[in-house]
């Protein structure tokens, strides 16, 4: 009776549990995980209902009486052993709950393969990311060249970063555009770590060196015109945008910088959203190339 009442219950669950995913997953407002959430509680239930029949068809099979069954006894302490597990995984990522991955898929350090965005990456660690810096000895004085990239509109001076550089491609500034990657510390949360904004221009540009070096004279052209307090170059084309052209080509570094620091282990993270790297001068020319003078 229990087992049917179980499989009627567990049916009736998923099928609206169903209902909703496929309705979320086919809207066109897809901005976070916490959108499937209201499916995911309907789940609760059925866990608690799993947990019952598994305890009780565990206890039958292991004291069913039958001669050699005695040996697989432990088997009914399985439910209790992954319901202490799953708690104790639990607490251990307090109060960092939105990170929280098992174990058998990296834990929480690897959240970031899985999901980012709003799901894991939303700025809530910035105001952390001082202390972690200074607890790990990496001073934010300005002595040693810090790089900073977020997921967040947070400014610097919440994170306690005024002497780091920040990198983005939208400000219309040019000056913040023209700067140029030195070895000291990468600072990336981990939705621009796993390519959020990269660009799309990438695939051409590997192909294509020949733009690439004219985005690449044309940037240098601007950085040491601004190091030296010059006049700005005038591009011999008048199509020829050079703020777009710096933007470019700055945008292409970072994906190349992003892409080779995806394969390193990072130094350490803040929490679970942002990770740290060290890079020094053999290491950046290694990942940039050509791409740095």
């Amino acid at each position: 009776m229990l087992s049917q009442n179980y499989f009627l219950s567990s049916t009736i669950v998923i099928f609206f549990a169903g209902i909703f995913a496929f309705s979320a997953l086919n809207t066109h407002l897809n901005i976070g995980y916490r959108h499937l959430m209201p499916a995911i509680t309907l789940f609760f239930p059925l866990s608690g209902m799993g947990f019952r029949w598994m305890t009780g068809s565990l206890r039958r099979i292991t004291e069913g009486g039958k001669k050699g069954k005695s040996r697989f006894r432990f088997l009914k302490y399985a439910p209790w052993i992954f319901c202490v597990w799953n708690a104790g995984e639990s607490l251990a990522v307090y109060p960092h709950s939105l990170a929280y991955f098992s174990s058998f898929f990296g834990g929480p350090e690897q959240a970031y393969f899985h999901l980012v965005d709003s799901s894991l990456d939303w700025g809530q660690d910035g105001k952390n990311i001082r202390p972690v810096l200074e607890q790990h000895g990496v001073p934010t004085d300005g002595s040693v060249p810090l790089y900073f990239a977020f997921f967040t509109s947070i400014p610097e001076e919440f994170c306690g970063l005024e002497n780091a550089r920040h990198i983005h491609f939208g400000s219309s500034n040019l000056k913040e555009t023209l700067f140029e990657f030195t070895p000291g510390y990468y600072i990336i949360s981990a939705t621009y770590l796993r390519g959020y904004s990269a660009n799309t221009n990438t695939g051409l540009y590997l192909k294509r060196p020949d733009i690439l070096s004219d985005l690449k004279n044309v940037f240098y052209a601007a950085f040491d015109a601004v190091r030296d307090s010059r006049p700005l170059p005038v591009l011999p084309e008048e199509d020829m945008d050079l703020d777009r052209m710096c933007i470019e080509y700055q945008s292409f570094r970072f994906e190349i910088l992003r892409r080779g620091l995806e394969r390193m282990k990072p130094e350490f993270h803040v929490h679970y959203s942002i990770y740290v790297y060290r890079l020094d001068k053999t290491q950046l020319k290694k990942i940039l190339k050509d791409l740095i003078r």
